[in-house]
């Protein structure tokens, strides 16, 4: 096996960013006949009708989005059901709408003439490449160090057979970013600690913020105010992870030994699940998503 596998995580990003590029004028199509709904009816929408005929709740979506406030998950599941997305079957527990069920095939279909014009690479290549990621993902369910694997679990739930080959590598590159998350997740989890304060702490690690106010800031989508981050920031350093400056707060350095360990068990846990392709169908897996990563802008279909 390679040293580190960082380049499949950064490739399979880098391909679904080409990917999301190419659907969107389909996706845009879509949201204009549906009358431009709320990005968070189009989430829920497609939620709901993955998990279809099982009701969906609070639990599904923040086991795979523990960093974002359930309170605001609460709010938008009721804000779904008013604008006629939802339907409570339940309490707290939420089936689509015959409008939700009628968006997301329009979405899909949309979406999947889109991709199914691309040829960037032969399709027994494009099949062999997504058998082998197929294979890492269905070892990463079974890993004994991961007791649980809800992103990846919930992602594959999206998953068809007799798709295209476009879109079934677009699934299986999500299945792999999905399942990176959860290694994430359990290896940060052992320290009994939120997960929006656990963002916040990873920002201050990588520089990208120092305030409460720059963290409510960047991470706005995450519906967390300054105030919250303040007290999250409080916290981290009383475990001593991060120490008040002048300009805000930065990582001490017990935090960034604690943060980088954390950052390997990460890769360890991650890594873990490539163990079931050989030496050489590893190196195969890299050529063939470093290939697609440079053909894939050759072989945008021209604009519907």
């Amino acid at each position: 096996m390679l040293n580190t596998l960082s380049w499949s995580h950064q490739l399979a990003t880098h391909i679904l960013e080409d990917l999301a590029a190419v659907m969107r004028p389909a996706i845009q199509q879509v949201l204009h006949t549906f009358g431009q709904p709320e990005a968070t009816d189009v989430f829920l929408a497609q939620y709901a009708v993955g998990f279809d005929p099982e009701p969906l709740g609070l639990a599904h979506i923040f086991k795979r989005s523990p960093y974002h406030n359930p309170e605001q998950f609460q709010s938008d599941f009721k804000a779904a059901v008013s604008r006629g997305w939802l339907a409570e079957r339940t309490p707290g527990a939420y089936g689509p709408t015959p409008s939700a069920q009628a968006f997301v095939a329009d979405l899909q279909h949309a979406t999947a003439q889109r991709l199914a014009a691309l040829a960037p690479q032969p399709e027994n290549e494009l099949n062999h490449l997504i058998d082998l990621l197929g294979r890492v993902t269905t070892a990463a369910l079974e890993l004994p160090d991961l007791a649980e694997t809800p992103a990846l679990r919930m992602s594959r739930r999206f998953n068809q057979p007799g798709q295209p080959a476009m879109l079934r590598l677009r699934r299986a590159l999500i299945d792999l970013l999905s399942f990176r998350d959860d290694a994430h997740v359990a290896a940060w989890v052992q320290y009994e600690i939120d997960g929006y304060a656990w963002e916040a702490f990873t920002l201050l690690w990588r520089g990208t913020a120092c305030t409460p106010e720059d963290l409510a800031e960047t991470l706005a989508a995450r519906a967390y105010t300054a105030a919250d981050y303040a007290a999250a920031l409080a916290r981290l350093a009383e475990r001593g992870w991060v120490s008040a400056t002048a300009t805000g707060y930065e990582v001490t350095p017990e935090g960034g030994q604690l943060r980088q360990a954390v950052e390997d068990l990460t890769d360890q846990y991650y890594n873990a699940a490539f163990a079931t392709l050989t030496t050489a169908e590893l190196e195969v897996l890299h050529q063939r998503l470093t290939s697609l990563a440079q053909a894939l802008p050759l072989a945008v279909p021209d604009p519907a």
